[in-house]
């Protein structure tokens, strides 16, 4: 991470993540706007810039290994549910074409049955 032209923090996103935002007075020190600026970022540059951009719900936002494997384990159970609802929604498209497949040979067997009575057949 670097602020006005010096590198103040280097690591993975955990790691910048993990260091805590803290701030410090810098006494005659001007904004841009030619006021007094109250405090500064001493640390946690990077945390500090994320939460800022991520919204405040991620302003403690800490990334562990265990929050990762739980994660993983989580989309791995989904993605199991997912797969067997596919496999439940295949059964049910079959049957359906099963049943309709039933309903018109009936029909067919009625129509037929209907053209033989017409010229004095019937089906037993």
């Amino acid at each position: 991470m670097i602020d006005k032209g010096k590198k103040v923090e280097e690591g993975t996103h955990e790691e910048l993540l993990a260091i805590p935002v803290t701030k410090k007075k810098v006494e005659n020190d001007k904004d841009k706007d030619g006021e007094e600026a109250e405090e500064k970022i001493a640390t946690g540059f990077y945390n500090n810039m994320w939460s800022t951009q991520m919204g405040e719900e991620t302003q403690n936002f800490k990334l562990d290994t265990a929050t990762t494997a739980e994660a993983k384990e989580r989309v791995l159970a989904l993605e199991r549910v997912v797969a067997e609802r596919q496999r439940e929604l295949e059964r049910w498209q079959n049957a359906l074409k099963e049943q309709k497949a039933n309903e018109k040979q009936p029909m067919k067997s009625a129509k037929s049955s209907q053209r033989l009575s017409a010229v004095g057949l019937a089906l037993d």
